[in-house]
């Protein structure tokens, strides 16, 4: 379980440093910069990690939190897919995308160590094995 959180969130790292509110169609084809999409998932990351800590508190996972948590992490997914296509053919769009992680890395660093900590303390609960993620 440990080991399936983490690579969702290295896939989305990798995937934010070298490809490129609460879903991803906030992000449009033609209409958002770049340094706002990174800022969505930051922000997403964000409220994953804060429920996920919260969950994690008593050791115990219950329907709501399980719940919730699986739809945390299909929005994260759906959000990879919607950024790979966005930039698979925006060449000036991808680099903007990619100097802005270059330029704000301590910040986007520091929430996903944070991310990786409140998913350790996730895998350690009752009911962890019922979580279902999302699969890269």
């Amino acid at each position: 379980m440990k080991q399936s959180f983490c690579l969702l969130c290295i896939s989305l790292l990798i995937i934010a440093l070298f490809s490129c509110n609460n879903n991803s169609k906030h992000i449009e084809k033609n209409n958002d910069s770049p340094k706002r999409d990174v800022n969505i998932i930051l922000e997403k990351v964000e409220v994953f990690t804060k429920f996920a800590n919260q969950a994690a508190q008593d050791n115990i996972l219950n329907s709501y939190e399980i719940s919730q948590l699986n739809d945390f992490s299909q929005e994260l997914g759906m959000l990879e897919k919607v950024l790979v296509e966005k930039y698979s053919d925006d060449k000036k769009g991808k680099e903007d995308f990619d100097f802005y992680i270059e330029y704000h890395y301590d910040k986007i660093e520091s929430t996903y160590n944070e991310l990786y900590s409140a998913l350790d303390k996730l895998s350690d609960c009752k009911n962890a094995d019922k979580l279902e993620l999302y699969d890269h």
